[in-house]
């Protein structure tokens, strides 16, 4: 009968969908190389925190020059009359003058130190914002890649409803089908099509994100060349700690911090000693006359500034003392968020094992077992349809945590202070209780472990926020 064909021909499809998962490739995406290498070159934000880094570079030198020389021009006369220069028992005579005021040695090195750590804090602002970017286009990368993938099961699993309308309406034909299984399939049909609308437009909105931060067309094409199950999946390195608290820009600040406060300190303490000036003079008092001249050194008197310069230095001190705290912190946030990305990355590995040797293989068996029922007439349709949504709700789940592992290995490198952003994207399927996407079918299923349930339910729908 025609309904046995179709049903051999659905089996058959049925066979070919449990293809072996490819093994990790080992080089990294040249597509994401050059995303990531556009960004670091186009990106205003890196740009203009470099001008930053390069202008503070010029501030330090500045405080290191001398004050500029005093000219002084004076007229000297005897008596009110103004008199010449002919009578050399008389001082009348002009001057010029000139004053050179002198820092104490080590004071201007001291004042340069205290600017040019400026220039490190800034650095470490444009380490961040680096670190930022890499990590946002590498999650938006992942993000198309997953909804891609997300896209062609939904693309399959069309093809699966497609088919099943056929069955339907041979076995209609031959008076043995229901008009219920016919609705059923035109149903979820109906609803895949406003998932598929929905993670079209999600893949359209990565690809525009990352144009944008890669300085292209908002239009440009952006084509991967590698699917989500090729990317190698990455380890956690066994210094990992070690590794985040030596890339932390916070950290690194925070340490530029208490350097500052204590050269502060120290500068307070230089600013103590007088400053110095040098003068010198001639006084010409006419052709007749053997000029006069002058040489002089002058120091400040530190009366009044040493009670206030005392208080500098003991702010500096306390500012230090500050920053020793917020390093404490840092490094404790630090560790904290690091084992908790490490544990994560831990269970996300083993979910994912599990996918790819006992849930993927065991649900793909099921189908099979209830796709041979069904064809000995033993099980209705309906359990045919139910066990294919479970397996592609199982493997939207597997995706979605292949996204979760490299999340969390993003995070890992981005040594962020925060909880790390997800990659969130549309479930596969329709909301229904057959055609619903890895979330719903995998809270509605009982046949799965529950570890297995639980990360079908918070892989793919937009649950993996809490890293």
């Amino acid at each position: 009968m025609t309904y046995c064909w179709t049903t051999l021909g659905l089996s058959l499809w049925i066979g070919s969908l449990a293809v072996p998962i490819p093994v990790h490739a080992a080089e990294t995406d040249p597509v994401l190389q050059a995303l990531v290498r556009e960004t670091l070159d186009r990106s205003p934000d890196l740009k203009r925190a470099q001008l930053t880094v390069a202008s503070l570079r010029e501030r330090a030198p500045q405080t290191a020059t001398l004050a500029d020389p005093t000219l002084a021009v004076a007229y000297q006369n005897d008596g009110w009359a103004i008199e010449g220069f002919d009578n050399p028992m008389m001082s009348t005579f002009f001057s010029i003058m000139a004053i050179q005021p002198l820092p104490w040695p080590g004071k201007r090195q001291a004042r340069q130190q205290v600017v040019a750590v400026d220039v490190e804090a800034a650095e470490a602002l444009l380490g961040r914002i680096r670190l930022d970017l890499q990590a946002q286009i590498r999650r938006g990368y992942v993000g198309l890649l997953l909804a891609r993938e997300q896209r062609r099961l939904v693309d399959d699993q069309d093809t699966l409803w497609q088919q099943a309308e056929a069955v339907a309406k041979a076995r209609n034909a031959v008076g043995q089908g229901s008009q219920l299984d016919l609705l059923r399939a035109q149903l979820e049909r109906a609803r895949l099509a406003q998932t598929k609308a929905s993670l079209a437009a999600d893949e359209r909105t990565r690809r525009t994100e990352l144009n944008r931060l890669a300085g292209r067309p908002f239009d440009a094409v952006l084509e991967p060349k590698v699917a989500l199950e090729e990317l190698p999946l990455p380890d956690a390195p066994a210094d990992a700690l070690d590794q985040t608290l030596s890339r932390s820009p916070e950290l690194a600040a925070a340490q530029v911090a208490i350097r500052k406060a204590r050269l502060q300190g120290d500068l307070a303490q230089s600013e103590k000693r007088p400053d110095l000036a040098v003068t010198a003079g001639i006084m010409p008092r006419g052709f007749a006359n053997e000029p006069m001249w002058q040489v002089g050194l002058s120091m400040t008197l530190p009366v009044w500034s040493g009670a206030r310069l005392d208080r500098v230095a003991t702010e500096a001190q306390l500012q230090a003392q500050a920053g020793e705290q917020a390093v404490r912190e840092l490094n404790e946030v630090l560790g904290q968020r690091t084992r908790e990305r490490l544990d994560q990355a831990q269970s996300t590995r083993e979910i994912n094992d599990l996918y790819r040797k006992g849930v993927l293989p065991r649900s793909h068996a099921t189908v099979r077992s209830a796709l041979a029922q069904y064809g000995v007439g033993k099980a209705p349709f309906v359990s045919v349809l139910e066990a294919l949504n479970g397996w592609f709700a199982d493997r939207s789940a597997f995706l979605g945590s292949l996204a979760q592992a490299h999340a969390l290995a993003i995070a890992l490198d981005q040594a962020s202070l925060d909880a790390a952003p997800g990659i969130p994207v549309g479930a596969v399927g329709g909301p229904g209780s057959m055609g619903g996407g890895a979330g719903s079918a995998g809270a509605a299923r009982t046949s799965t472990s529950s570890g297995a349930t639980a990360a079908a339910a918070s892989a793919p729908g937009g649950g993996m926020g809490g890293m």
